[in-house]
């Protein structure tokens, strides 16, 4: 489970390291590690403030967001 920035602060560990993200809302990517990996989905919003990014997935026939860490995700 990877530290969050808050976390690394409550430890005294101060960092400015940001994700490189290369894709932004509406590109189509593949989510490449936790619950979800290997789904792939059009990806609707971005929050840079936590890290996170929302992406529509198809299952069991439906559209579901889902919420993933920039890390989690690969442009496709």
């Amino acid at each position: 489970l990877p530290l969050t920035g808050s976390d690394l602060v409550s430890m005294g560990i101060d960092t400015d390291w940001v994700p490189e993200v290369d894709y932004d809302v509406g590109d189509y990517v593949r989510i490449i590690s936790g619950a979800f990996a290997e789904f792939k989905g059009t990806v609707s919003a971005m929050d840079y403030e936590k890290e996170q990014v929302t992406i529509e997935v198809q299952m069991f026939g439906r559209i579901t967001p889902t919420t993933v860490n920039f890390t989690q995700v690969q442009k496709v």
